[in-house]
């Protein structure tokens, strides 16, 4: 997590729009609100005039949430309005279509010229990098998505594993729930460490989060229209346990190894045999949440024969070693 807790107005209302778009979980903005609400009524020092005021902005409100639509007290955008923080909420939306007006754009992009910090959870950032305010920073964002906003936007220095990045006045946030992960920062640069600290311990949860590795889905590729190499990918998926080279994976699709080589990376963007080991070890992740084997007995089960290797590779890939990943996400 890149901190950045700079000179703040201690004595000001800490003045919070969210904005209420097209596809997004209805529940985070409600999340949000209430994350601020406790923070103000049981973690602030009594006295202190120091507090968070929310207002949600609405450009649409014919806009359906993912799953459900809430009408929420709201007010449109205005250029006139002054904001501390502005928050583009998870966005929920399978195919990825941000169809955000060029007023709201617009707005963003002034908001942050008058010095609002702007923050996005999840696929929100799409919305920010749709709006330039991404451009030559470091940024993080679902790592579901890495593929398609490392085509769709390379100037941005995404990094994926980051749960939180601040760079600039722009703070983005990693998977759905990193709403909560947002807030305690927040709170603790606008309020004070102690008071986040209390939130996190009120609302029972962990505040010391700063990876998105170990819930990666290792085997997700970048979307592309190579159909050999796609049937390729699923073939590798299902045979994980046998043993391979460049030389049978290019003959498996009748390619000589160099074009093999060449046409994998430009699909996928990775390496043949960076995507075997990412397969096993995604195999393993499974194996750990779902059996009781022992990682010596799934290091076999995925085709892997030297089990400190393996283990030393588990651990670079998800940031936990087997027995930590297994507390971690096994249901007990």
């Amino acid at each position: 997590m890149d901190f950045c807790f700079s000179s703040i107005n201690q004595t000001a209302p800490v003045k919070v729009a969210i904005l209420n778009l097209e596809h997004v979980l209805a529940s985070s903005i409600i999340g949000i609100i209430d994350i601020f609400s406790i923070t103000n009524t049981f973690c602030c020092c009594k006295g202190r005039s120091r507090y968070f005021e929310v207002t949600v902005i609405d450009i649409d409100q014919t806009a359906k949430n993912f799953n459900t639509t809430i009408t929420f007290p709201s007010i449109q955008p205005d250029k006139s309005q002054t904001y501390d923080l502005i928050i583009v909420p998870p966005i929920i939306n399978l195919e990825h279509n941000f169809n955000v007006s060029e007023n709201l754009i617009s707005w963003i992009r002034a908001m942050y010229q008058k010095g609002s910090y702007v923050c996005s959870v999840c696929i929100g950032a799409y919305i920010l990098a749709g709006a330039g305010l991404l451009t030559g920073k470091k940024a993080t964002t679902h790592w579901a998505v890495e593929s398609k906003l490392r085509s769709e936007f390379p100037e941005i220095d995404l990094q994926i594993d980051k749960i939180i990045i601040e760079d600039d006045n722009i703070i983005t946030s990693g998977g759905v729930s990193t709403y909560v992960d947002l807030c305690l920062y927040i709170i603790r640069k606008f309020i004070s460490i102690d008071a986040a600290y209390k939130c996190a311990n009120y609302l029972v949860v962990d505040s010391g989060r700063t990876s998105q590795k170990p819930y990666k889905d290792l085997t997700i590729v970048a979307s592309h229209n190579d159909m050999e190499i796609n049937r390729l990918v699923g073939w590798i998926s299902t045979n994980y346990t046998k043993t391979f080279t460049i030389k049978t994976m290019a003959r498996k699709i009748s390619l000589g190894e160099r074009t093999f080589l060449r046409r994998f990376k430009k699909a996928t963007g990775e390496l043949p045999n960076t995507f075997v080991q990412k397969v096993r070890v995604q195999k393993a992740k499974e194996f750990l949440v779902n059996t009781n084997e022992s990682f010596e007995s799934i290091t076999e089960l995925v085709g892997y024969r030297n089990t400190s290797s393996f283990r030393r590779l588990f651990k670079e890939m998800t940031g936990l070693n087997p027995g930590e990943y297994r507390h971690s996400f096994m249901v007990q």
